[in-house]
C-alpha cells in the first residue's frame, strides 16, 4: 500500500485528496481492532501503546506499534510463535531480530506498519476536531462574558455621567455660596482690622504685666531655692563635721583632724562660689554641681583619713614591748644564776615551772596594747625566788 506522509515534531501530517480516505480507512481498522472478541488483552495493550505513541510518533515508536499488532495477529491466528522483537533494548538488536522474521510474518508487519499510520492520522484528526470544538466553546464563553462586561461598563458610564451632572449642579451652588461669603468677608475686613489693632494693643499691655509677674516669680523661686540649698548645706556640713570629729577622736586618726576640717571649709567655699555664679541658670544643673563638690570632698576626706591611719605608729606600745623584753632578759639571767647555785631536782622542777610562767607572761605582754596590761604580768622578785630555797634548807636542817 502506498502512503504519503512524514513525522514532524511528533505529529503525523498528510496532504493530498486522500486524507479523507485515510481517515475513513483508519477509523474502520481501529474499530475492527477494538471490537475483536478473542485475545482482547493483547489488542487492548497494543491500542494503549498506539494512543500514547501517536502523540510523539517517530520511526522507533512506529516500528514498536507495528510489531505489537503483528504479534497479536499471529497469536490470534494460531501461527508459529513470532520473535519478540519489541523487548529488544537497542536499535541494532531490534533490526537483527526483524531480519529473522519469516516472509509471512514480515508481510503482516508491513501491513500493520501502514495501518498504524492511518490509525494515528484518524486519532490525531479526532483530537484536532475535539480541541477545535473546545476552543470554539471557550471563545464563545469569552465572547458572552466580554459582552456582559461591555454592557456593565456601559451602564457604569451612564451612571457616572448622571453623577457628573449632579456634581456640576453642586459646584454651581458652591460657587454661588462662595461669592456670597466673599462679599461678607470683604464687608467684615475693616471690622477685623479694627479688632486686630485693639487686640494687639491689649496683648502688649498683658505682655508687660506678665513680664513683671514672671520676674517677681523668678525672684521668689530663686529665694526659695537659695534657702533650701542653705538649709540642705547646713545639715550636710554639720553631719559632716560631727562624722569627722567622731572618726578623729581615736589616737590613730587624731592627726588628720586639721586637714579634714580644711577640706570641709574648702567644700563650703566652692558651694558658695557656685551659688554666686550667675552663668548657671538651671537649678537642676546647679544642684548636680553642688553634689559633685560634696562627693569630691567626701572622697578626699576618706583618702586623708586612711592615709593617716596607715602611717600612724604607737610609740608607747613600742616602749612597753622594749621594757617587757628587758624584764624577760633580767629574769632569765636570775634564773640561770639560781640554776648554777642549786642543783637539786626539786629546785629544777620549780625553776622550770617559773620559766613557763615567765614565757606565758611574755607572750601576753607582746599582745597587749596599753600600759595597764603590762602591769598585770606577774613578775617575781629575788626574795620570792629565794623563799622556797630557804624553806627547803630549813627543812633539811630540821
Amino acid at each position: 500500500m502506498i502512503w504519503n506522509g512524514c513525522c514532524v515534531g511528533g505529529l503525523l501530517h498528510l496532504d493530498g485528496p486522500t486524507s479523507s480516505t485515510l481517515v475513513e480507512k483508519g477509523k474502520k481498522q481501529l474499530e475492527a481492532k477494538t471490537l475483536l472478541p478473542q485475545y482482547g488483552n493483547c489488542w487492548l495493550k497494543s491500542l494503549e501503546v498506539l494512543a500514547d505513541g501517536c502523540r510523539s510518533l517517530s520511526d522507533a515508536v512506529h516500528i514498536d506499534i507495528a510489531l505489537r499488532f503483528t504479534g497479536c495477529f499471529m497469536e490470534m491466528s494460531g501461527q508459529e510463535d513470532p520473535l519478540d522483537c519489541v523487548t529488544e533494548r537497542t536499535e541494532a538488536l531490534k533490526k537483527l531480530c526483524m531480519s529473522q522474521l519469516s516472509d509471512r510474518t514480515f508481510t503482516v508487519y508491513t501491513e500493520f506498519f501502514t495501518q498504524t499510520q492511518n490509525m494515528c492520522f484518524f486519532l490525531q484528526n479526532q483530537n484536532w476536531h475535539s480541541e477545535t470544538e473546545r476552543t470554539i466553546n471557550r471563545l464563545s464563553s469569552f465572547s458572552r462574558a466580554a459582552g456582559e462586561q461591555l454592557q456593565l461598563v456601559n451602564d457604569m458610564q451612564d451612571a457616572l455621567l448622571l453623577e457628573q451632572h449632579k456634581q456640576y449642579a453642586l459646584q454651581m451652588d458652591l460657587m454661588r455660596i462662595g461669592q456670597n461669603l466673599s462679599d461678607s468677608l470683604n464687608g467684615s475686613q475693616q471690622t477685623i482690622a479694627r479688632l486686630t489693632q485693639e487686640l494687639k494693643h491689649s496683648t502688649e499691655q498683658h505682655s508687660l504685666v506678665l513680664d513683671e509677674l514672671f520676674r517677681e516669680f523668678h525672684q521668689l523661686h530663686r529665694w526659695i531655692v537659695g534657702r533650701y540649698a542653705f538649709v540642705d548645706g547646713m545639715i550636710f556640713y554639720i553631719c559632716y563635721v560631727l562624722f569627722v570629729l567622731l572618726l578623729t577622736s581615736l589616737k590613730r586618726t587624731a592627726d588628720a583632724r586639721g586637714l579634714l576640717m580644711a577640706t570641709i571649709v574648702m567644700g563650703m567655699c566652692l558651694e558658695w562660689a557656685l551659688y554666686k555664679h550667675q552663668a548657671i541658670s538651671n537649678n537642676i544643673e546647679q544642684d548636680n554641681y553642688r553634689w559633685i563638690i560634696r562627693q569630691m570632698s567626701l572622697i578626699t576626706s576618706i583618702i586623708i583619713l586612711l592615709y593617716y591611719a596607715h602611717r600612724f605608729k604607737d610609740f608607747s606600745r613600742h616602749m612597753l614591748i622594749q621594757i617587757s623584753e628587758q624584764n624577760r632578759i633580767i629574769i632569765e639571767h636570775i634564773i640561770r644564776k639560781k640554776v648554777n647555785n642549786y642543783s637539786s631536782d626539786s629546785l629544777k622542777i620549780n625553776i622550770l615551772a617559773e620559766e613557763n610562767i615567765i614565757n606565758e607572761n611574755r607572750t601576753s605582754s607582746n599582745r597587749s596594747f596599753s600600759f595597764e596590761e603590762v602591769k598585770r604580768v606577774p613578775l617575781r622578785s629575788s626574795e620570792s625566788v629565794e623563799s622556797p630555797t630557804s624553806t627547803r634548807y630549813n627543812l633539811r636542817k630540821k
